[in-house]
C-alpha cells in the first residue's frame, strides 16, 4: 500500500494557508502585477483550477480504464482517449477570462476543486496506480506519478503567486530573498568593522561566516536582500521579525521593522526607499495590528530613517540581550503612526 497522505495533506495545507491572503489583498496585486509568463495572481489561480479538473478527469478515468491518452492509435478493450491541455494552458485561460473572474469566487473555485483532488488522492484504488496516461509528446506517467506529482506542481504555481505577493521594488531597488549564492556579496559588505555592530552582529571573518549568516537569519519569509537595479548587486537587507523573534517585546499581532545598507551606500536614501516599500506590503498583505522599530541610540542615522517612513518615538528607552554588542547600550523605540 502507497500512503499517499503526506501528498493530499500537503495541499490542504497549502489552500489552509494561502486561502486567507489571497482573499486579503488588493486589487492592484491580484490583478495588476504580471510574472515573466505574463500572468497575474488571477491568472495562475485559473490555471490551477484547470490542472485540478483535467487531474481529476485523469485520475478518475485511470482508476477503469488501464491507460488512456490524447491519442491512441492502436485502440485496445479498456483504453481511453482523453485530450491533453498541456500545450494550451494559456488559451484555456483566455477562454474562460480569469482575469476578470471576482477574486473572492474565483479563490473559493481554487480551493474546493484542490480539496477535492486531495479527496481523490486519499481515495485512490491501489490496485490501479501502475494504469497510466500517455500524453501529446508520448511520454507515459502512471496513475501513482500522477497523484504523487500534483503536489509539486501545486507549490510551483504557488510560489509563483507569492512572488508576486511579496514583489517590491522601486524604480531604483528591489528586493528579493537572499540564497546562498549571495555568500560572497554579504561577505564584502558584513566583514566591515563598524557596520554589523551598528546593527547588533557581528562583522564576518569569512564567506563561510556569512553562508551560516545567510542559514541561520537571512534566508526565510521575512528577510529580503535590497537590490540596486542598475548593478544587480545586494546592497544591504530589510525584513520584519513576527511575534517571538523580535528584539522588543511585541504583541502577537505585531511585527518589528529592520534593515542596514552597506558602508558605500549610506546616506543615500536607500533604506528610506526600501523601508516605505517593505511598509507598503506590510500594509497590503501582512496587515499586523502595529509595527515597531528600534535602534541603538549611539546609531541615529538608523532612528531618521524610522521618522521619515511615519514612526514616532516612544519617551522610554530599554535594552536586550539579544544583539551582539548590546551591553550598556541603550535601546530607542519606535512605532509607527496609523
Amino acid at each position: 500500500m502507497f500512503d499517499f497522505s503526506q501528498i493530499s495533506n500537503g495541499i490542504r495545507e497549502i489552500v489552509r494557508k494561502a486561502e486567507p491572503v489571497l482573499l486579503s489583498l488588493p486589487d492592484e496585486i491580484v490583478s495588476g502585477r504580471y510574472n515573466d509568463q505574463d500572468r497575474n495572481i488571477k491568472m495562475l489561480l485559473g490555471h490551477l483550477v484547470d490542472s485540478a479538473s483535467n487531474n481529476q478527469q485523469r485520475m478518475v478515468r485511470l482508476q477503469y480504464a488501464p491507460r488512456c491518452g490524447w491519442s491512441m492509435p492502436d485502440a485496445n478493450v479498456g483504453m481511453l482517449v482523453f485530450p491533453d491541455y498541456t500545450q494550451d494552458n494559456d488559451l484555456w485561460i483566455f477562454l474562460q477570462d480569469y482575469r476578470s473572474y471576482p477574486i473572492d469566487e474565483l479563490v473559493a473555485l481554487w480551493k474546493w476543486t484542490n480539496l477535492h483532488i486531495a479527496h481523490i488522492i486519499d481515495s485512490l484504488d491501489q490496485s490501479r496506480l501502475d494504469n497510466y496516461w500517455i500524453d501529446y509528446q508520448g511520454n507515459r506517467c502512471t496513475l501513482k506519478e500522477m497523484a504523487s506529482g500534483y503536489l509539486d506542481h501545486l507549490r510551483l504555481h504557488m510560489s509563483q503567486i507569492r512572488e508576486l505577493i511579496e514583489r517590491m521594488e522601486t524604480p531604483r531597488l528591489l528586493m528579493r530573498h537572499w540564497t546562498f549564492d549571495d555568500a560572497a556579496r554579504l561577505f564584502e559588505m558584513a566583514s566591515d568593522s563598524e557596520l554589523g555592530p551598528r546593527a547588533g552582529w557581528a562583522p564576518h571573518r569569512s564567506i563561510a561566516e556569512s553562508r551560516d549568516a545567510l542559514r541561520d537569519f537571512l534566508i526565510n519569509d521575512h528577510t529580503w536582500a535590497i537590490i540596486l537595479r542598475d548593478s544587480g548587486l545586494p546592497v544591504g537587507a530589510i525584513g520584519y521579525h513576527p511575534y517571538g523573534d523580535a528584539v522588543i517585546p511585541i504583541g502577537e499581532n505585531d511585527i518589528e521593522v529592520g534593515y542596514w545598507v552597506g558602508r558605500e551606500y549610506w546616506n543615500k536614501g536607500i533604506c528610506t526607499e526600501a523601508l516605505e516599500t517593505l511598509l507598503k506590503y506590510c500594509s497590503d498583505v501582512l496587515k499586523p495590528k502595529n509595527i515597531w522599530g528600534d535602534h541603538f541610540i549611539d546609531n541615529p542615522a538608523s532612528g531618521r530613517v524610522m521618522e521619515k517612513c511615519g514612526f514616532r518615538p516612544l519617551e522610554e528607552t530599554t535594552t536586550t540581550d539579544r544583539l551582539y554588542n548590546s551591553t550598556g547600550r541603550l535601546l530607542r523605540v519606535l512605532k509607527l503612526e496609523p
